[in-house]
């Protein structure tokens, strides 16, 4: 038995695999945002995400009735770009998520300029970015600390007792100043930005063992094998291709569109960056901000009319009625890493701006944003292209096939099913 959690932004989710095939999965929903004074931080409670992954491994233990889950293996992934600061004396920061905002446009392209590389992916939200920020702002706090690393390489230190701070390729590269041809950190911005390289932790291929579990405390049996977390990207796309070639839509919080391509990858447009997949293949990426999110602030903005009541499965069928609307809306109301342009509606009339025409509009905003961030000609057509979960379903699927064609429907991907698939078959 294996086991696969994925520590995400608003959640901590596991599985138990026998044989390949998830038995019993959970999720433990954490709420641990932190308020913070200024509304462009976006940092979570550490002691809050861990103390959910206990209780996650509780609750498996309890759907297979035994007190410790006696696994072989233990697979991680986790939200990427993230980064939190520690010491071993048991000092911790909170978390800075990859949705912080403290990173202006100002201050990041000094950073990128520090950079040789070719294409420096470097962004608000992103590790490198962050603790470049606080060297600047706060150098102080970085003082106290000795480690960096994602939540999930946090986590990894405490389950294995490593004394360092490891991390994979995978979330390495997701926080910038990282060199993907020879797999190191970019040392010369790194130093330019005054951040310690000691601080940063040291990097090891996605799928290796670093440790083992050194603890009954968390709920795992002491000795199973524990690999270095994987990016949440990763894992989900793992769901759905097996490290097979394809693309992937997956529509979530945000939305995205991924697809294989053979390394190396070609040059990219700034809407669209390469990642590490397997030993020969890159994910093409184009990761927008808005998706969910963005009919969910419509939803908000119907529901706060009195008397009004317009729940998602209503306004999904509204939609559907609607979905040659000739209403016009551009929803990136969280704006893009590589595009200043917000949201907008556009070529209202009398007979257009119903709650139906609005949530269709947004639905098909968002999919002919993606197909503006991902140019067609980055996709291979005789490539298998999938549609996650609500992707494929009613109205947005209606857009996503006028956009890219037919596709087939597969079920929601679940990162800590594709992280066990990762490590132990790819």
């Amino acid at each position: 038995m294996r086991l696969g959690i994925d520590i995400g932004t608003t959640s901590v989710k596991g599985v138990l695999v026998v044989d390949g095939k998830e038995i019993f999965g959970a999720k433990v929903v954490h709420q641990a945002e932190v308020q913070a004074n200024d509304n462009k931080f976006n940092e979570q409670c550490g002691i809050k995400i861990i103390e959910s992954v206990k209780y996650l491994i509780k609750t498996l233990c309890e759907k297979v009735e035994v007190d410790h889950l006696s696994v072989e293996t233990v697979s991680i992934c986790c939200q990427m770009h993230g980064v939190i600061l520690w010491n071993a004396e048991g000092e911790k920061s909170n978390l800075i998520t990859w949705q912080d905002g403290r990173c202006n446009k100002k201050f990041l392209q000094e950073l990128r300029s520090y950079s040789s590389l070719t294409n420096c992916d470097l962004h608000t939200g992103y590790g490198c970015a962050s603790l470049a920020w606080l060297s600047a702002n706060n150098p102080i706090a970085l003082l106290k600390y000795t480690f960096s690393g994602t939540i999930a390489d946090y986590f990894v230190y405490h389950l294995c007792k490593t004394n360092e701070a490891i991390i994979s390729d995978h979330n390495a590269e997701s926080w910038g100043f990282f060199d993907s041809k020879s797999k190191t950190w970019d040392e010369a911005p790194i130093s330019k930005a005054n951040i310690p390289l000691s601080l940063l932790p040291r990097v090891v291929p996605a799928g290796s063992i670093i440790g083992n579990v050194c603890s009954p405390s968390f709920g795992i049996a002491v000795g199973s094998k524990v690999y270095i977390p994987i990016g949440d990207l990763q894992g989900s796309v793992t769901t759905v291709l097996k490290g097979q070639p394809g693309t992937v839509f997956n529509y979530g919080t945000a939305a995205q569109i991924t697809s294989t391509h053979p390394r190396p990858s070609p040059d990219l447009p700034p809407s669209v960056r390469s990642c590490l997949y397997t030993s020969t293949l890159d994910l093409l990426t184009a990761a927008s901000l808005n998706g969910g999110n963005s009919v969910h602030t419509l939803l908000n903005l119907f529901n706060s009319i009195p008397g009004t009541e317009v729940s998602y499965d209503i306004a999904m069928e509204l939609a559907t009625s609607k979905r040659d609307t000739t209403l016009q809306v551009h929803p990136c109301f969280q704006g893009e890493r590589h595009s200043s342009m917000m949201g907008s509606i556009s070529n209202i009339t009398p007979f257009n701006f119903t709650a139906g025409d609005i949530i269709a509009a947004t639905l098909r905003g968002l999919v002919a944003n993606l197909g503006e961030m991902m140019p067609k000609h980055l996709l291979d057509p005789s490539l298998p292209f999938y549609a996650v979960g609500l992707a494929g379903r009613e109205v947005l699927g209606h857009y996503v096939r006028e956009t890219w064609g037919e596709f087939e429907t597969v079920g929601a991907a679940t990162a800590a099913y594709g992280a066990v698939l990762y490590d132990t078959q790819i």
